[in-house]
């Protein structure tokens, strides 16, 4: 693989890899508490596999709500390498994971289930995967895929389900207008609309918003707007355009006036949390925003108005907000936690809080398998 390949591998890959397996320092700790969801819990353990200093593998493993592993797998990084290499990676969403294996321009599309602790072999798809992601269910596998034209599939995650047609995606405004590596592909967390994510050089983002019942495409441009961070039933968050370093200002998008806010609460890390009832509301970590320490803000969209939720850990154990792309599996109204600076896992388990009630559960750390 060239150099620069290997480049956006290892950016694409960023939010699912631990660098290193987990050392003897202490977990972040947090009070658990016996919640019934607990046990519905599945969450993704990754860590890279290297070999003469270049990352060669991930590894990957679904772990239940108990710490016990239900299910392992090793994906190779480097087609050029062994013949084979990873061509997308979606979920984990409803205790399911969804991946896809590259080799001669044919991708395998490949099902790991916590509740059995299998892997099945779902169909293979012709032409170059660009995007995927899991609907909120987890029943179905959106597929963008470059065949005879660009366009949106929809693959039932059933061994030897057949992709169908959902939308095509029309040609970008020029060359160097691209989707973007790995998370280009977004579902709102009703399962309603994708969101298709597309980046000029600079860092400005566009979107193709489809209606995945009808396929009904529209364009979604807004000034300013760039890399998506997050998605609501209403809202997009995004790293405000031409920021190369951080922390930097934030664009709050509103899907339906098709306009955005400017948000600059000086802060590395946000999100977006859908309440049960459907409700958007913003966090962000404070460590670095004035001073305020370690601990996680949020802040009503329409207002911006905040309210702090107490920092979560004793000192040199706090918890921040879990990396992008390592909270995906949360349910409605939890936001995942992480050691400050860590990913998810390599400290001990997950730590997720309710914004509404602020109840607190801590995950045991995976258990060898």
């Amino acid at each position: 693989m060239p150099s620069r390949d290997r480049v956006l591998w290892a950016a694409a890959l960023a939010v699912l890899l631990i660098a290193s397996a987990a050392c003897d320092a202490p977990a972040p700790s947090a009070t658990a508490v016996d919640d019934p969801e607990g046990a519905d819990f599945v969450w993704l353990f990754a860590r890279e596999i290297e070999e003469n200093d270049l990352a060669t593998a991930v590894e990957m493993s679904l772990v239940r709500g108990d710490g016990s592993v239900a299910w392992s797998g090793r994906l190779q990084l480097d087609p050029g390498a062994r013949g084979v290499g990873i061509a997308f990676l979606a979920g984990p969403r409803a205790g399911r994971l969804a991946y896809g294996l590259v080799a001669d321009g044919v991708t395998t599309v490949i099902r790991a289930d916590a509740r059995d602790g299998a892997a099945a072999e779902i169909t293979t798809v012709e032409g170059a995967v660009h995007g995927a992601v899991l609907s909120p269910d987890a029943a179905v596998l959106y597929l963008v895929v470059e065949a005879a034209k660009l366009e949106i599939q929809r693959l039932s995650l059933e061994p030897g389900a057949t992709p169908e047609h959902v939308a095509f995606v029309p040609a970008p405004a020029g060359p160097e207008v691209v989707i973007t590596p790995f998370r280009g592909l977004r579902s709102t967390p009703d399962g309603e609309h994708l969101l298709l994510e597309r980046c000029d050089p600079v860092g400005r983002c566009i979107w193709l918003e489809v209606a995945v019942g009808g396929g009904e495409a529209r364009e979604l441009d807004v000034e300013g707007a760039g890399r998506l961070i997050d998605v609501s039933n209403d809202l997009l968050l995004t790293a405000a355009a031409g920021c190369d370093t951080g922390p930097c200002p934030y664009v709050i998008v509103d899907r339906e006036a098709r306009a955005g806010v400017a948000w600059d609460p000086g802060a590395h890390n946000a999100r977006l949390v859908v309440t049960p009832d459907g409700r958007s509301i913003l966090a962000y970590d404070t460590a670095g925003s004035g001073g305020a320490g370690i601990g996680i803000a949020l802040v009503d969209p329409a207002t911006l108005e905040e309210r702090r939720l107490d920092p979560i850990g004793e000192p040199g154990a706090e918890l921040g907000l879990a990396r992008e792309g390592q909270d995906d599996w949360a349910p409605p109204g939890w936001l995942v936690l992480a050691g400050a600076g860590l990913n998810l896992g390599e400290q001990g388990g997950p730590v997720l809080v309710n914004v509404l009630d602020e109840r607190v559960v801590g995950l045991p750390a995976a258990e060898p398998r």
